[in-house]
């Protein structure tokens, strides 16, 4: 992490000594839980913290919010491929990598009832000076007594939904959001998913903070 900061800075002092517009740097959200490897059913929840702290004081006017993205996939194999793969360009072009994820990878935008996947970002920062962090929590799948909610600092906002406003329950082969596998799994899905914060920058284009792997969750296949 001091690294990819040195990198950046020393591009940032670059920038200005040329003359070029400012740039803004993004701090990315923290993760909490990661549901991959977990069996127990009570496990199979994302969960991060915000920035907004960090995001208020070095980004005030370009800081917006947080995002989260996601892909299904038939094999389990090719879900966890792609997170090496995207961990390992996140390290190297960190301010590119939520680009590279939606273009290359066509990850989708998580939402929740009642909110269109348009309406950015999903979690708005907050309107005044933050005094703490906030958690993230969802699942996206109900399991025992456990709803799919998506939920911000305990405040359960609805039921958690793909980008189109469809339940995760209800994926199937051909969807635009579910990746095909010549091998897939007779039973169930895999769900990779991935955090961001987000903003504007001088020129009202979308501004990115790298990329935070949220990891994976298996899901019921239906029939």
């Amino acid at each position: 992490m001091l690294g990819k900061k040195l990198i950046f800075f020393l591009s940032v002092f670059i920038f200005f000594s040329c003359g070029i517009d400012d740039i803004v740097y993004l701090e990315p959200p923290e993760l909490i839980h990661n549901p991959a490897g977990h069996t127990d059913e009570n496990q199979m929840y994302f969960e991060f913290r915000t920035s907004d702290i960090k995001n208020w004081d070095i980004a005030l006017g370009f800081f917006k919010g947080f995002e989260v993205y996601y892909r299904i996939y038939e094999s389990e194999t090719d879900c966890k491929n792609l997170i090496e793969n995207m961990v390992k360009y996140n390290e190297s072009n960190p301010a590119n990598a939520v680009n590279y994820l939606l273009s290359s990878y066509n990850y989708k935008l998580l939402t929740y009832q009642g909110k269109s996947y348009q309406d950015r970002p999903l979690v708005s920062g907050p309107s005044s000076s933050p005094s703490n962090n906030r958690r993230v929590k969802f699942r996206l799948e109900a399991v025992l007594s456990l709803p799919n909610e998506f939920a911000v600092e305990g405040e359960i906002l609805a039921t958690a939904l793909r980008q189109f406003g469809d339940l995760f329950s209800n994926a199937k082969r051909g969807d635009s959001d579910v990746q095909v596998s010549s091998s897939p799994s007779p039973d169930a899905f895999y769900v990779a998913a991935f955090a961001a914060t987000y903003g504007f920058d001088n020129s009202f284009r979308p501004l990115y903070s790298e990329l935070l792997p949220l990891g994976y969750v298996k899901i019921k296949k239906n029939p």
